[in-house]
């Protein structure tokens, strides 16, 4: 071998719009580091020296909880160039506007597709194990719809990620994967008697060399990378780290300090972000340059204008620079750098999420010192929730929980707490984890001002709707009482919250000209407060409303467009809408694809609750078996996870379609739950129970037995 051990491709851009690119960020040491330095890409590099296609690259961070999109940031960068976005939802990707999950996956298969048309494409992927579910979901999507377009999608990672995506070792995807082994003892004496291009080695220093590389070829390359810079009797490390370490420990003090610094930042890092770290060092660019020269960094493309880029060899190299750093050196250097890149890095995408980690780990550092900083973490918490809030609006649950509960952690028992735990809430209601919603939105109650404790009690109305079937007249009554009770401070967030949870409510009750009415003023609300959340909830009220409405379908589907064009998802509106004109074919694809995407990013109630249309629309189209086969499965499941809300108009339909197939016990059965678990005031499943008990009947040729209590669910 003459080549080191690294992917020689080019270097990838860096999710920025309108600069060059490319710019990564830094891997904490408690993530996994198992078959790090293996070869995997020196393997990819290999593979797309020959290969003759359109190549792109993009690299999960490896702190990236709550991080979705940046991979694909920038590979869509890479593609487009100069380009403007070809539609609305890659925009959004780009940071202008909002956009759901799903439609960012379908616009960037049909991007991928685009550029495939004319030459074949090559997307290299890396460290996919540290994708969010919401990236990898985007990728089984592209894979799954373009099987007939010449896209090769490349995805390096460790085997921690079968662990996740188990089908992804084959099976739906039609994936093929290579498992890297460790060199043989063999191979790793061909590997060092090609690094050392003929020069001699002592028999017992390779010997020792073989032995405790374990067939890493990046412990061969470093070992001997060391012994190249120091002559003489050097001590063979026991592991990757220690062997690392020990190099470091060898550079001078100002290269060993510029490693660092630059490690602060990430596994690609800015010389800017360098010299801002080490203000007193004016050797900056002199250091950076010895460390070219020691193959320890290489040159890469900068993130931002008017800067130069570096790129560790190895994400290990760049763990054992910043693990060699104290924790208050490390406090320091971490808010240094975040007060740095809000200044040149305004036009990063996910910029809040990035800022939000380096300020976290800052805070982290200060508290385990036992020297807390208020205003640190605040700061902290401020762009994680603002990230967080923009993840509920997508309807990526995961990234969602981990942004706000992150940035809860953060703030003390404040009212901007009980805001962020609110929202919280929300991302819990959708994994379906309702004790953790309730506790948290009992926390947030507890600990706000009347604002905010206001702006819980309405998330609350909400949660325990969905969650517990609290649903009548008394919870209408409570939340007008409790706007009435709001004096003129009151924020625009919580009016928005009020009136959206009157009209949400409101519907539950059967009056749509009132819901409306309310949905339509807490848009208002929504809007002054420029929060995008309460502006889709606002408009997914209203289109409820007019869909259990009088309002024509057209008109329906007409506000389901206005919700689109901000980029907002619709949830099960249109699959509902189009399936009611006698479309049922494409009701069919839309709802599959809407469930999917909803399960896989971990909104699972949501998901679940899909049933209740489809299974509506099935029936309107007599074909019974089809709908029994959602419903039947969304009944249980619904069920094995305690929620009672979903399930009772879940419950309703199923059993009207039992009811309908010939099987009015199996119905009764089931209406005889949802009377148990439902609300007397919630008139949707109330209509639909009654209904499924009069088919009941009439299939046995007899009476009803009783009517069932009505359910909470709703189309969500």
């Amino acid at each position: 071998m003459h080549r080191s051990w690294d992917a020689r491709a080019n270097a990838p851009s860096s999710p920025v719009r309108g600069s060059a690119p490319s710019r990564s960020a830094h891997a904490h040491s408690s993530r996994s580091s198992r078959t790090a330095g293996v070869g995997k890409s020196r393997l990819a590099a290999e593979f797309l020296d020959v290969v003759d296609a359109t190549v792109v690259r993009g690299r999960c961070l490896s702190y990236g909880e709550g991080i979705t999109y940046w991979p694909i940031v920038e590979v869509v960068l890479q593609l487009l160039g100069d380009a403007s976005p070809p539609s609305p939802a890659i925009a959004a990707l780009l940071g202008d506007g909002i956009a759901s999950a799903d439609d960012i996956a379908v616009a960037t298969r049909k991007l991928f597709e685009s550029v495939a048309t004319s030459r074949p494409l090559v997307v290299v992927l890396d460290d996919v194990q540290w994708g969010e579910p919401t990236f990898l979901d985007l990728i089984e999507h592209v894979a799954d719809w373009s099987r007939d377009a010449p896209i090769m999608l490349l995805c390096l990672a460790r085997p921690d990620l079968l662990d996740l995506r188990p089908g992804w070792g084959g099976g739906k995807l039609n994936a093929t994967t290579v498992l890297l082994e460790p060199l043989s003892l063999i191979e790793t004496d061909e590997l060092i008697d090609g690094l050392l291009a003929g020069a001699g080695l002592d028999a017992d220093l390779r010997g020792r060399i073989r032995a405790s590389s374990d067939g890493n070829p990046l412990f061969v390359e470093q070992m001997l990378a060391m012994l190249e810079e120091s002559p003489g009797e050097v001590a063979v490390p026991p592991s990757i780290q220690a062997l690392l370490a020990a190099r470091l420990d060898q550079l001078p003090a100002g290269e060993r300090a510029a490693l660092e610094r630059g490690a602060v930042e990430g596994q690609v890092f800015h010389g800017g972000a360098v010299a801002a770290l080490a203000p007193d060092d004016l050797d900056v660019p002199s250091r950076l340059l010895g460390l070219v020269r020691k193959e320890l960094v290489r040159p890469s493309v900068a993130a931002l204008p008017d800067e130069e880029a570096f790129r560790f060899r190895h994400l290990l190299i760049r763990d054992a620079a910043y693990d060699a750093l104290p924790k208050a050196e490390r406090a320091v250097l971490h808010e240094r750098f975040a007060d740095w890149l809000a200044l040149h890095g305004s036009r990063l995408v996910e910029l809040d999420e990035i800022l939000g980690y380096h300020l976290e780990q800052a805070a982290h550092c200060r508290r385990e010192l036992a020297d807390p900083s208020p205003e640190l973490e605040g700061r902290a918490a401020n762009h994680l929730g603002a990230a967080g809030a923009r993840a509920v609006t997508r309807q990526d649950a995961h990234a969602a929980a981990s942004l706000l509960g992150r940035a809860a952690d953060l703030l003390p028992a404040v009212r901007d707490r009980a805001f962020v735990l609110g929202r919280l809430s929300l991302a819990y209601e959708m994994l379906g984890r309702y004790t953790e919603a309730y506790a948290v939105i009992q926390d947030a109650i507890a600990t706000g001002d009347d604002d905010a404790a206001a702006f819980a009690f309405f998330i609350e109305v909400i949660i325990r709707g969905h969650g517990e079937g609290h649903v009548g007249v008394e919870s209408e009554r409570a939340v007008r009482a409790r706007l009435a009770s709001l004096g003129d401070e009151t924020s625009d967030l919580t009016l928005a919250g009020g009136y959206v949870t009157l009209g949400l409510v409101q519907i539950w009750l059967g009056r749509t000209s009132d819901a409306l009415e309310n949905a339509t003023q807490g848009l208002d609300h929504a809007r002054r407060a420029d929060d995008h959340d309460f502006t889709h909830k606002a408009l997914h009220v209203a289109g409820m409303a007019k869909m259990h409405g009088p309002t024509p379908w057209n008109e329906v589907l007409a506000h389901i467009d206005t919700i689109e064009a901000l980029g907002l998802p619709t949830s099960g509106m249109r699959a509902n809408a189009v399936a009611a004109q006698g479309r049922f074919e494409e009701s069919r694809l839309l709802f599959d694809e809407l469930v999917r995407g909803l399960m896989e990013r971990g909104a699972r109630v949501s998901a679940l609750g899909q049933a209740i249309g489809r299974g509506w629309f099935e029936m309107l189209a007599g074909e019974l078996e089809r709908g029994l086969e959602v419903l039947g499965p969304a009944w249980v499941e619904l069920g094995e996870i305690g929620e009672r809300g979903v399930r009772s108009t879940v419950g309703g339909v199923y059993a009207d379609l039992l009811a309908r197939a010939g099987r009015p016990d199996e119905a009764e059965r089931v209406l005889d739950v949802v009377g148990e678990i439902g609300s007397p005031g919630d008139f949707l499943t109330a209509s639909q129970a009654a209904g499924a008990r009069a088919m009941a009947a009439s299939a046995r040729g007899a009476r009803p037995r009783r009517r069932a209590r009505a359910g909470s669910g709703r189309d969500r």
